[in-house]
């Protein structure tokens, strides 16, 4: 307990630093106990506002971190990126692809669908292809998609999430792309 009690204290200074860095809050959140007295689980949000939205940092003990970034447009269009499993594989070799970037490794290794096609070319830039190619065994997805009426940039990754370098990598991955879609519209 006491070994748990440590990282979890730890998570929680590091995101305190970040906010404090980046003119955000930290939130410490107790669930409620499970279905038939199971254990609650202890999560962290990390909120750090960007533009006109907030990107959000969220870590439990149940599930691998996920980053969102929520924002309002008027514009419509939706992304998703995730690795090619085996069979993605076998329609890529066959010529099945929505989507090439130019970049040979990332159009082997990555699935993308979207639309329009320009917003997706315009948010695939070099930035985000390299850094989703150098995590790519980490990542679950990323995507870009509308929810009542904001969008939620996603992406559920598995990183330490005490790690300050690959911390700060991500937030300026995530600004980069914001960025792009502030761009855009």
């Amino acid at each position: 307990m006491a070994e748990t009690d440590r990282i979890f204290n730890n998570l929680l200074e590091f995101w305190q630093f970040l906010a404090k860095e980046e003119g955000g809050s930290v939130r410490k959140i107790q669930t409620a106990p499970g279905i038939f007295g199971g254990n609650s689980w202890l999560v962290f949000e990390l909120d750090i506002p960007y533009r006109n939205g907030n990107i959000i940092f969220r870590w439990s003990e149940a599930s691998p971190l996920k980053v969102r970034y929520l924002f309002p447009s008027t514009a419509k269009f939706e992304i998703l990126i995730y690795p090619a499993d085996f069979m993605d594989q076998v329609a890529i070799y066959f010529g099945s692809k929505d989507f090439k970037t130019g970049n040979g490794e990332f159009d082997k290794k990555m699935i993308v669908k979207g639309f329009p096609r320009s917003f997706v070319m315009k948010i695939l830039d070099d930035q985000l292809i390299n850094y989703l190619l150098k995590y790519k065994t980490q990542l679950s997805n990323f995507r870009i998609l509308k929810k009542k009426e904001v969008y939620s940039l996603e992406m559920n990754i598995q990183l330490n999430e005490n790690d300050t370098v690959k911390t700060r990598e991500m937030i300026d991955v995530i600004k980069h792309v914001a960025d792009n879609l502030f761009e855009i519209e």
